[in-house]
This record gives C-alpha cells, sequence and structure tokens, in this order.
C-alpha cells in the first residue's frame, strides 16, 4: 500500500459479517456490490451511523436513489431492487474523492493544512486518533494531550473515526490564530445538517441502505473535500440531502508517518452552524412535528429508554426519515423489522451522553404505540416538571400488549399498577391511588405533593446482562438526576471522609448489588460525588488509569509527569482497597479539574476485584501504549 493513499473504494477497511456469522473487512465497493448477503459488524453507534451516511451519500452520488415516494416505497417492498453494480461501479470511478490520504484533496480533510507552520500550529489543539482508538472515545471533543508515547493508528481505523468526527463534531472554542487557519476557525457548533437522533434500519447492508435512501427534491452537490464556508455574515447553507450528508462541519488534516500509518491529526474549525428549520436539506436527520416544533434527543437518557424514541417516531413531521417510512407502511404495509436509534446530546463544547436504542417492530407500526408514548412523555414532564432519568417501567409498559390496546382509563390503572411496584426513591411519600388514577386520566389539575415521580431509577433493579459495575453507574446518573440528588449526592461526598459509616444513601447506592460490591460502591460513589461537585459531565468511557496518561504538564503527561506517576506507584503498592480512597479521590479532583471523567462502572469491577491482576492491568494501561482490547489479556495473577 502506497503511504500516498487510502482510497474507501478499494482499500479493505469496513468491519462486515456475512450471513454464516463470519466477520471480515471489506472495502466500499465489494460492501456495495454484496450489499444482499453482508452485514455491518460496527459495534460503536456513532461509528456505525457514521458508515451508513457514508455509503448513503455515495448512492445518491451515484444516481441510485429514488425519484419519489412511490419508487421509495416499491424498494422498500422489494418489488423493485437498488442498482448496486452501478453505485460500486460510481464509487470505484471516483476512488481519489474518498482517498484519506489524497496530498491535494483527502476525503472531508483541508490539505491546506499541510502547509501550516509547525510552529503556528502548535497551540492548536488537536485529536489523536490513536488515542480516541485506544480509550474508545468518540471524536467529539478535545482529547487533551493523549497524544503522549501512543503509536499511530492503521489508515482503517482513522478512516472510521474520521467519518465519526464528520457525522456530529461538536467542540467548543479553539486557542488558534485566525490569521493562520482562517476566519472563523476558532468559532464551533453544532453542524444542523446531522441532527441529534439518526434513525437506522436494522438488517442485511441492502435492507439498512434502502430503507435509509429516501428521495429528495433537491439532491445536491457532494463535497469530498473540504471547502472554505466563508464568516458569519457568509455562510453556505446545504443545497440538497446530498449536500447535507457531505456538510464538513470542521477543518481537519490526518497526518500520515513514514509506515503510511497515521499519527496525528491537525484539528480545528473553520464554519459556522447551518439554519435549523424544518424541510431544509438534511431535515431526514433533523425531526420536527408538522407544526414546526422541534424534536431533539434531551430527553434520551438511558439506553433502555424506549418511551422518547418512540413518541418522536410518530411525531415526527414531513421531510424526516420516519415519516417517510410511515408513507411506506400505509402504501405497502412493509416496514422495517427494528429501527437502531443513535441519539447524542451535546452542549457547544462536549457530548454529554451517547445512547443506542433498539426499537421493535412493533412500535414502528403500530399506531396505538403513539398515544402510549405521548401519555408516559407527558407524564414525565407533568410529575417531575423536568425530563427525568426513567426506569425501566416506561418500557416495559410500552412493550406491553395489554397497554398498547387499553384506552385512556385502563392505562393510568396499569401505569399505576407498575408506579406500585417500583419502591419509592428515598425519602418519598407513597402515592395515593386514587389520586394517581385522578391524575393520569388528567381529572386532577394540579400536582399534588404527594404524587411522585413514575420513574425512580435509582431504586430500579438493572437488566441482567449489565455487570454490577454498570449497574452502580447507571444507578448513580439516577440519583444525580433525581428529585432528591443534591442531598445524596452529599451525603454520598460524606463517604470520601469516613466510608465505613453509613448514612441517608447507603440504601440507594448498595440496593441490589452482590455483597462483594458493596464496599467497592461506595468507595465509587463517594468519588462520583465528589467529581459532580467540581464537572457537570457525569459520563466516561476510559478507565481511571488509561485517564492518568492524560495528567500532567506541557513538560510530561502520565509515566513522564512525577506527582502523577508517584500517585499511581501508591495506587499499585496498596493491597486494601480502602486505602486508596485518598489517592483516588485526589485523581478524580484532577479529572474534574481539568474537564475529564473517568469509567465509573470500570473503577467499581477494579474496585471490587483489587487483586495482582487488576493491579498488573492499571500499571499495564498506564506505563504501555496497547489498545485496551489487548490489554484484556495482561494480569493472570489471581
Amino acid at each position: 500500500m502506497s503511504i500516498d493513499s487510502f482510497s474507501l473504494a478499494h482499500e479493505r477497511w469496513l468491519p462486515v459479517r456475512d450471513q454464516d456469522g463470519e466477520h471480515f473487512a471489506v472495502s466500499g465497493c465489494t460492501a456495495l456490490e454484496q450489499a444482499g448477503r453482508l452485514m455491518l459488524a460496527v459495534t460503536d453507534p456513532l461509528e456505525y451511523a457514521a458508515v451508513l451516511r457514508f455509503l448513503v451519500a455515495v448512492l445518491y452520488s451515484s444516481g441510485a436513489a429514488p425519484g419519489s415516494q412511490e419508487e421509495y416505497a416499491l424498494r422498500c417492498a422489494g418489488s423493485v431492487a437498488v442498482d448496486w453494480a452501478r453505485a460500486a461501479q460510481w464509487l470505484s470511478a471516483h476512488a481519489c474523492d474518498v482517498d484519506v490520504l489524497h496530498p491535494l484533496r483527502p476525503l472531508f480533510q483541508d490539505s491546506a493544512l499541510h502547509a501550516v507552520d509547525p510552529v503556528h500550529a502548535l497551540p492548536v489543539r488537536y485529536l489523536d486518533h490513536t488515542s480516541a482508538g485506544a480509550s474508545g472515545r468518540p471524536l467529539l471533543g478535545d482529547h487533551r494531550h493523549l497524544h503522549a508515547d501512543l503509536p499511530a493508528l492503521e489508515p482503517a481505523r482513522a478512516a472510521l473515526l474520521l467519518l465519526t468526527q464528520q457525522v456530529w463534531a461538536i467542540a467548543g472554542r479553539l486557542r488558534c490564530s485566525a490569521a493562520v487557519y482562517g476566519p472563523g476557525s476558532n468559532y464551533a457548533s453544532g453542524a444542523a445538517a446531522c441532527g441529534s437522533l439518526i434513525w437506522l434500519p436494522h438488517g442485511t447492508l441492502a435492507d439498512a441502505l434502502t430503507w435509509r435512501t429516501v428521495p429528495a427534491a433537491e439532491r445536491g452537490e457532494a463535497n469530498w473535500t473540504y471547502r472554505a464556508r466563508g464568516g458569519p455574515k457568509e455562510r453556505l447553507e446545504p443545497a440538497g440531502e446530498l449536500d447535507a450528508l457531505t456538510w464538513m462541519p470542521r477543518r481537519v488534516l490526518l497526518v500520515r508517518d513514514g509506515d503510511g500509518r497515521v499519527g496525528r491529526t491537525h484539528f480545528v474549525q473553520g464554519w459556522h452552524r447551518a439554519a435549523v428549520r424544518p424541510g431544509a436539506a438534511g431535515a431526514t436527520d433533523l425531526l420536527f412535528t408538522n407544526n414546526g416544533k422541534r424534536l431533539p434527543c434531551t430527553a434520551l437518557i438511558t439506553p433502555e429508554d424506549l418511551v422518547p424514541v418512540v413518541d418522536r417516531w410518530w411525531q415526527a413531521g414531513e421531510g424526516s426519515l420516519p415519516a417517510r417510512i410511515r408513507a411506506v407502511m400505509r402504501q405497502t404495509g412493509h416496514a422495517p423489522s427494528a429501527m437502531r436509534v443513535v441519539g447524542i446530546a451535546t452542549d457547544q463544547k462536549k457530548y454529554l451522553h451517547l445512547r443506542d436504542v433498539r426499537v421493535p417492530g412493533e412500535l414502528l407500526t403500530d399506531e396505538r404505540a403513539a398515544g402510549a408514548a405521548e401519555l408516559l412523555t407527558s407524564l414525565r414532564y407533568a410529575t417531575h416538571g423536568r425530563h427525568t432519568l426513567p426506569d425501566l417501567s416506561g418500557a416495559r409498559l410500552l412493550t406491553d400488549p395489554t397497554f398498547l390496546h387499553a384506552d385512556t382509563l385502563e392505562r393510568a390503572r396499569l401505569t399505576a399498577d407498575a408506579h406500585r411496584a417500583v419502591a419509592p426513591s428515598p425519602g418519598a411519600r407513597a402515592v395515593d391511588r386514587h389520586t394517581l388514577n385522578l391524575f393520569l386520566t388528567g381529572r386532577l389539575v394540579q400536582k399534588e405533593p404527594g404524587v411522585t415521580s413514575l420513574f425512580v431509577t435509582a431504586d430500579t433493579p438493572a437488566p441482567s446482562e449489565l455487570t454490577p459495575g454498570e449497574q452502580l453507574e447507571k444507578r448513580l446518573h439516577g440519583i444525580r438526576a433525581g428529585t432528591h440528588g443534591r442531598g445524596l449526592l452529599g451525603q454520598m461526598r460524606l463517604w470520601a471522609a469516613a466510608p465505613h459509616i453509613p448514612n441517608q444513601a447507603s440504601e440507594a447506592v448498595t440496593r441490589g448489588l452482590p455483597s462483594g460490591y458493596r464496599a467497592a460502591a461506595i468507595l465509587t460513589a463517594a468519588l462520583y460525588a465528589t467529581h459532580a461537585q467540581m464537572h457537570f459531565a457525569s459520563f466516561g468511557r476510559t478507565p481511571l488509569p488509561r485517564l492518568m496518561r492524560a495528567f500532567g504538564s506541557g513538560r510530561g503527561f502520565g509515566p513522564q509527569h512525577g506527582p502523577t506517576e508517584t500517585q499511581m506507584k501508591h495506587l499499585l503498592a496498596t493491597t486494601r482497597p480502602a486505602l486508596l480512597l485518598p489517592t483516588l479521590t485526589n485523581l478524580v479532583r484532577y479529572a474534574a479539574a481539568h474537564e475529564m471523567t473517568p469509567s465509573w462502572s470500570a473503577l467499581t469491577d477494579d474496585l471490587s476485584a483489587w487483586n495482582a491482576a487488576t493491579r498488573d492491568r492499571w500499571a499495564a494501561m498506564f506505563y504501555t501504549s496497547q489498545p485496551l482490547a489487548e490489554l484484556a489479556q495482561i494480569g493472570t495473577r489471581s
């Protein structure tokens, strides 16, 4: 392979599996040619969405998109086949346009950054693809010095990460020179054409792409490489669906090393937010009601939360993908077997949480699900005054045929019964059944003090497939978002000084966990509350020892930073978990002060089994740059 080329048309970069379950990688052309027998094997929801959006853009560019809603319906019903060979031939003929290492027009990148003086480039924060790949963190925010002593990435992995940052690309202001990088380069905002929910049909690549490629009045023009967007008063709007699918939110350049791998990324901003309005280009990924009200994903708080997703499916107005698919259902009776919904909540600086929800096909086709989801959604607002962290009872109700077929009064009774089955949160009063029924049926106008939220996540048993650490992390997020969150967080912070003393939060934190996890849960809860006091972002995917590689200053990070290495040596020399709390508290406070968040589930699981093997793995994560998947093989002592 030439170090000057890595075209997604011909290189093997796309993870797939066949109908026999065999996993392998294929080129973009092969994926399209064999779309009927291959399925995407990309597990990360952001990458999954990014790959499908790229292939959909290829279909539009090749002219393989349907010309009308009628043609779209016939394709989805299977009576008209998509010309996959035509799309593959187009991609092969335009291999240079989708080459991530092309010296003059690299895919979705700004080749002008090749000419930037490295001296001027130093103040610019950049994303290191290696650290993102090793830590599992999506490229939606600055990774803050995670470039220390990490190996380069293979171009195939770098290409997936490049496509991922292309989808949403949320970030804050960057310290860079507009004179060097162009007007608006230090301004950041999300791309309106990308939306906050991406609807992805299940099935083979052929099924997913057929449902995903909808007719567009204005096809637009693909911009496979970067072009200047102008200043605040010179904004360019997407002219069609294809333009929106290739809308570059950032200026980025993959910098390759001598071996043809990607070693570093120049990363700056470069343009402003497009307008947000229904019916605009890219509206298939933007959800509005028919009255023009935007439907964001901020209510989507847990991966199991079907309620707001189903509610938005039935509310989404004309031009959106849900509306297009609903029209197919009315015309032909066909519908996707299920939808994978990727939702991301962000602010202007970083992502807040990522959710990957699978919606069963029956909730997409049964119109009674619309009323059921609307009832549960309105109930959340009414009983709590804001979005709350829901438990699984809402999803259980929504998937219960009895609830779907019930009338308003019967749904109220079933909802009340579901509430009584969930233990009230600490300090909450019991709900009178008659009062609750009045409230649920709309006959109680004012909220009475005794009517508590029906969704008490902190006390709801987690699904059995979650590890105890994941159960605890979900519970801690629920406590933080719940009615009594502030008081319970304060109690949890007291454990930082005296973890052995029970307090009001003990039952809320440890209920239902295995007995061997109680001490680890209390330690993690104390650290979580300490972090929450200093930093608003509670979600993190990076294990603490790996995150510590980013601790330090401009003269050294991780193992090269003396104070950080000293604290790691202290952790590795400590055999009793209870003695780890002072050091861990200092590390968590440092992380919060520098806008970093560790994985609380990984920390819980490690503290519950603080043995020699765990300490070996922590040492490996801190002192080496091996990917996390390989580190799982390190540490065999019991």
